[in-house]
């Protein structure tokens, strides 16, 4: 999991601070209240920290003193402080730091969240500068590397197009005029033709009159500069413009998550809900013998349960794809939960005629949210049961592995097919493997399972080595070394 060191002198404001950076993103924070705790873990920890947040004002230093040792070990930071004047912000500029944020209320306390998550993303990102002046492409170079963007300088229209063609990390494309004269606005209507702003957006920059600007934008520009500009404006601009296509991204997401939605609900609601009204109908009629009676009872009973437990699913993917529930964790052992669990099956294990075994280590502890970490034994447990043959076997383990609690879920299914692992734990996804007993299957347990576990940070996968069916791994922290949050990375 990625690192983020946060150094801040007042510990109760600390505390605030990188529980609401964890619950926000997936990212491990790492407290350090002074100058000398900082080096300390940016010795023992090098090369772990993406970012620190750096307050100026600590108990051992004063000044940039805590800028230089965090820069100097090759972190980027963002300073966070009380006070700034303008020698201050155009030292920190010269220093390089990613940004500045004042401690003026909680807005600013918002944006540094912000601002951390963004630079979080940046890193897979990138952005094309056009401009041949080599003294003006470094400046650029340097100022976005601290936004930590992958930056790339092209000096003719021609290699910027080849540029954009050729990669599709490509999300920004700066645009400088006084190098590249009228060719700039051809340049900006080329990409356009190619590429709508949902997928690239451009920034044009000029010193010229203020004609330039319209130039640019009516080509398809999405965003000017007018130049001399301070570097801030640039790194707005840019971030600015990342966000926009990150929320265009997410709006497209969620409305195919809709139609699959909307699709999958409309399939597996017909099947029940029509076995009920058929069943009704029949047990409606006057002459119905007691069997019959009995069997349609049974239906409506199986058929209400199969839309239960859709709608329970679909619940439970709502409230964690919103991140609407918030974990509370503790440390417990986990052989008497898992026990407790199993009793839940066994009137559907018997039905099937399946033997489910277990061996429980019963000093494995976890640090766990109970509620929530049942649905994951819940979850695989039930898929066993599917995709388990009558008359077959499941045999749920649980071990110490490399100080981790590890539990086991083995089924004598077909397993998982070659080729078909990479959608188990998607939303919605339903492999060509069948239950072999008719069951429904949402395509959202196994999600449900990552989110999940993913929010204990542990993790979930299939061992592939197993021939004998299905063996689903999960891994989670034996002891409190992270917070746990379902809202964190979903």
């Amino acid at each position: 999991m990625d690192k983020l060191l946060v150094i801040e002198d007042s510990q109760s404001f600390s505390a605030i601070l990188c529980s609401e950076i964890e619950s926000t993103y997936a990212i491990k924070t790492v407290p350090a209240y002074s100058r000398e705790e900082a080096e300390n873990i940016l010795r023992d920890n090098n090369g772990e920290f993406f970012l620190a947040t750096i307050d100026l004002n600590l108990p051992d230093a004063s000044g940039c003193q805590a800028v230089d040792l965090v820069l100097g070990y090759g972190v980027p930071g963002i300073v966070f402080t009380s006070e700034l004047n303008e020698e201050l912000r155009l030292t920190l500029l010269s220093k390089g730091v990613s940004d500045y944020v004042l401690k003026q209320g909680a807005y600013n306390i918002d944006y540094l969240i912000k601002i951390v998550g963004r630079l979080w993303r940046n890193r897979h990102l990138k952005v094309l500068v056009v401009t041949s002046d080599t003294v003006e492409g470094a400046w650029y170079k340097n100022n976005l590397t601290t936004q930590q963007v992958q930056v790339q300088c092209v000096d003719s229209p021609e290699d910027a197009l080849q540029a954009i063609n050729n990669n599709i990390n490509i999300y920004v494309v700066v645009v400088d005029y006084n190098v590249l004269g009228t060719s700039a606005y051809r340049l900006v209507s080329n990409i356009r033709n190619d590429f709508a702003d949902r997928d690239i957006r451009v920034i044009g920059v000029s010193s010229e009159d203020n004609s330039s600007s319209v130039h640019f934008l009516k080509s398809g520009a999405d965003d000017f500069l007018r130049k001399p500009f301070p570097p801030e404006e640039l790194f707005c601009l840019v971030n600015r413009n990342l966000d926009y296509l990150e929320h265009i991204q997410e709006f497209k997401r969620l409305n195919e998550q809709k139609q699959k939605l909307l699709g999958m609900v409309a399939h597996d609601v017909r099947g029940p809900v029509g076995n009920i009204v058929t069943a009704a109908k029949w047990l409606a009629g006057k002459d119905v013998p007691p069997q019959r009676q009995n069997a349609f009872i049974d239906l409506i009973v199986k058929s209400g349960r199969d839309v239960l437990e859709l709608l329970n699913s679909l619940l439970d993917m709502t409230a964690i794809s919103t991140g609407k529930v918030k974990l509370n964790c503790q440390q417990r052992p986990l052989a008497p939960l898992i026990r407790d669990r199993l009793a839940f099956f066994d009137i559907a294990a018997k039905m099937k005629g399946i033997e489910i075994s277990t061996l429980l280590k019963s000093d494995v502890e976890a640090y766990i949210d109970d509620k929530r970490f049942s649905q994951v034994i819940d979850n695989l447990v039930s898929n066993a049961l599917k995709f388990s043959p009558r008359r077959g076997r499941i045999l749920i383990e649980l071990c110490h592995s490399d100080g981790m609690s590890k539990l086991v879920v083995k089924d004598s299914g077909e397993g998982i097919p070659r080729g078909e692992e990479r959608y188990l734990f998607s939303d919605f996804s339903r492999l060509s493997t069948k239950p072999t007993g008719g069951e429904v299957s949402t395509g959202l347990g196994l999600s449900i399972c990552k989110s999940v576990v993913d929010a204990h940070h542990g993790e979930v996968y299939v061992d592939k080595n197993y021939q004998d069916g299905a063996a689903f791994v999960v891994l989670v922290p034996m002891s409190d070394g992270s917070s746990c949050d379902l809202g964190a990375g979903i």
